[in-house]
């Protein structure tokens, strides 16, 4: 019985309630996601960057690779598009590549939409 006047406070809650439940846009915000490896190790950190954005809402993101000044290090850098409601699929992908071997640093950071567009 308790149960059926939580789920009445529930129902009634959300039809009361403006905005909520109501089809709104996302507004999403461009990203970047900058990790230094080995170079050796730039297919395994690639592989890890698939394995944990394949169903990110997000959208597919912009991967890229850059030579590093110092020795034998690559920048993988990752560029995509996130909603503040996503972003803990971000926070995993940071976490995981810092736990790597290979991998030196790890840097996220939100770009200014008039620096991507």
């Amino acid at each position: 019985m308790r149960l059926g006047k939580f789920e009445l406070l529930f129902n009634r809650f959300w039809s009361v309630s403006p905005g909520i439940g109501a089809s709104q846009t996302v507004r999403r915000s461009p990203y970047q996601i900058t990790a230094t490896c080995r170079s050796a190790d730039v297919e395994e950190v690639n592989h890890i960057i698939r394995q944990q954005l394949i169903n990110f809402p997000g959208g597919t993101p912009v991967v890229f690779h850059e030579p590093q000044s110092q020795g034998p290090l690559r920048q993988v850098t990752i560029r995509i598009w996130c909603a503040v409601s996503e972003r803990a699929g971000l926070v995993r992908l940071v976490s995981r590549l810092g736990l790597e071997k290979g991998v030196r640093s790890v840097r996220w950071e939100s770009e200014p939409a008039t620096l991507v567009s």
